[in-house]
């Protein structure tokens, strides 16, 4: 598991950027400082007072961390653990701060991945989607979920009650993907309560659990590329989801099931086009196998 988890994706593999991140520091919090000062999150436009620029929506679909690294480098060649203005920063999501600091720990040789699933913490009684990073603290010798995306400014600017380790939370602080699905399916929750930027329900829980299998096989995806049964807004397939919820709330940590239940199961898969949802922009089909 830890060899597999420190070693990079396609997505996570810095490159020649690697160097760059010998100026980053070794602790967690410090880290996850460092990186959010290299992307702006477009929710965070009120926060700031800056507008984006139109064009700049184009920057939240680098599939890749050497490429994002590169846009970074291009607005200001300074140190990646200099603070920055907005307008010198990439613009992203969650994704991208949690692949940011992925690849800046597997490059440290530390394991480290992305999960898909919902926070508590920001609305009461709303579960918001989004990505988290996970990494094994040789420390404390275990794993720790970490929240990429909420600053400090963030909390403060919304009043939010977080009185916990954003480094280090608790699965009822990030429900993952699986266990909303069982909680729903089991009708111990509401699938409406579930969801983001209008996109609410049981189908797109569903759409979640798929994306943190692939997550977990370090296919690190855009969080809006759709394929197969994701693109259907009905009920389907129910009983592969109920099946694939429950082998990955036993096996999350069993790396060798994980990729044996990948291989196994080919209606899971990452196909070679994806349809890519983004919001801000025009959707679009787009081949996978030119990242590769």
């Amino acid at each position: 598991m830890f060899d597999f988890y420190s070693a990079h994706s396609v997505f996570s593999d810095p490159g020649h950027y690697a160097v760059l991140f010998s100026d980053l520091p070794d602790d967690i919090k410090s880290l996850v400082v460092c990186v959010n000062q290299l992307l702006f999150h477009y929710a965070d436009q009120s926060l700031y007072g800056y507008t984006i620029p139109a064009a700049q929506y184009r920057e939240l679909d680098h599939r890749l961390i050497k490429n994002t690294l590169a846009a970074i480098l291009n607005k200001s060649s300074a140190s990646l653990s200099m603070p920055r203005a907005h307008s010198q920063k990439v613009l992203g999501i969650c994704r991208d701060s949690a692949l940011m600091t992925c690849s800046i720990l597997r490059s440290r040789g530390i394991p480290a991945r992305l999960r898909s699933g919902f926070n508590t913490y920001y609305l009461p009684n709303l579960f918001l989607d989004g990505f988290c990073l996970e990494y094994f603290d040789k420390e404390i010798k275990r794993w720790r979920l970490v929240d990429t995306r909420t600053t400090q400014d963030y909390i403060r600017h919304f009043h939010l009650s977080i009185d916990f380790d954003l480094t280090d939370l608790s699965e009822n602080q990030f429900i993952s993907a699986a266990l909303a699905w069982k909680l729903c399916r089991t009708g111990c929750a509401d699938p409406s309560r579930f969801g983001s930027r209008g996109y609410y329900g049981l189908h797109y829980i569903r759409n979640k659990v798929i994306q943190d299998f692939v997550l977990l096989n370090k296919q690190e995806l855009l969080i809006w590329d759709l394929w197969g049964d994701m693109l259907e807004e009905k009920k389907s397939n129910e009983c592969h989801i109920d099946y694939l919820s429950d082998f990955l709330l036993e096996n999350a940590y069993h790396v060798d099931r994980i990729t044996s239940c990948y291989d196994e199961h080919l209606f899971f898969n990452v196909p070679s086009t994806v349809l890519v949802a983004n919001p801000f922009l025009i959707e679009r089909w787009e081949n996978l196998l030119c990242f590769h």
